[in-house]
């Protein structure tokens, strides 16, 4: 039996890829031989609901597709309840876009932006513009957050996100990301895919070699790990229908492009569209507000609040009693 054959059967014949949550969820995976771990993440129902809520133009909706789609990769990696939030601030036709992971698999994203020409073809970050790139981890109550924040670089989100952890973090990472719109006759649904590596090194190990103060520099000459260097290669070889197709199983994505290496595989965790917006929230907000300011938002006798996250609206008049109330 050859090794693609027999790596077929193994594939098959674990439970994890008869999983029907594949559709919507990361899938972490951990390679010992070139000592990478990575995730693998796959959106159809969910992405649809993301973007569609919104209605923004087709390159808004790709890049935050891919925002959500980076947000799952990164955000499953969390070992706490907790949030993590992507924010791409800049002074392009993009001035801000959000992407909000909530453990242990909710993910809600929106932006706001100037007139754009669907027709023009500008890459992901000139979208943006001149800016940053923020995450920021939020452990809850009574806990310091974390935040880390570089200038927003490369020609698509993939490739900032891997500057971020080049200058933040000194790790090695690639990432992939795709999200597309699929025509259904009559109607059309979006499906997106990523792909992330990083390299862990043995122990005792710096992450990149013969480095001063163990940070990398432009010119420097210094080598990359072997195994890392195949992994990233193996990784670059990934194409965009592999990521997005809905009839190829993420774990044979993975197989195809690692069958050489023993894999091993962590139980997919599901992915779901979640928001927080509520009656409560929205009349907490408006307490902070003075008598004549809440006139002045008032419209046709009542103040209209809408979720920029899931687009849903919520009317609030004076009652009786002389408050605001749905």
């Amino acid at each position: 039996m050859s090794e693609a054959s027999s790596n077929q059967k193994k594939i098959e014949d674990m439970p994890i890829f008869a999983s029907e949550n594949l559709e919507n969820a990361v899938i972490s995976f951990h390679i010992p031989a070139l000592n990478i771990r990575g995730r693998f993440i796959r959106l159809g129902a969910v992405m649809t609901e993301i973007i569609e809520q919104h209605g923004y133009p087709l390159p808004v909706s790709k890049l935050l597709g891919n925002a959500s789609l980076l947000g799952g990769l990164l955000g499953t990696s969390l070992k706490f309840t907790g949030r993590f939030t992507i924010q791409l601030q800049g002074d392009g036709p993009i001035s801000l876009m959000v992407s909000d992971f909530q453990t242990p698999g909710g993910i809600r994203a929106c932006a706001k932006f100037s007139d754009i020409d669907e027709n023009e073809a500008l890459e992901q970050t000139q979208l943006i513009g001149g800016g940053q790139l923020v995450f920021t981890i939020d452990q809850g109550q009574h806990m310091n957050r974390y935040q880390g924040v570089v200038p927003l670089e490369g020609d698509n989100l993939a490739s900032a996100a891997e500057g971020y952890f080049h200058q933040s973090e000194q790790l090695p990472t690639s990432i992939h990301l795709e999200t597309l719109e699929q025509n259904l006759g009559n109607t059309s649904q979006w499906v997106g895919g990523g792909l992330i590596l990083q390299h862990l090194p043995a122990a005792g190990e710096a992450i990149i070699k013969d480095l001063p103060s163990g940070k990398e520099e432009e010119d420097s000459d210094a080598e990359e790990d072997d195994g890392w260097v195949t992994a990233k290669t193996l990784a670059a070889t990934i194409k965009p229908d592999e990521l997005t197709d809905p009839n190829v199983n993420p774990i044979t994505v993975l197989y195809r492009l690692f069958n050489e290496f023993d894999l091993e595989l962590s139980e997919p965790v599901p992915m779901s569209r979640f928001c927080q917006c509520s009656e409560e929230k929205c009349l907490s907000l408006l307490k902070q507000f003075s008598n004549e300011e809440l006139s002045d938002m008032l419209k046709d006798g009542k103040i209209d609040m809408t979720c920029e996250f899931c687009s849903k609206s919520f009317f609030f008049g004076l009652n009786e009693e002389g408050a605001y109330s749905l």
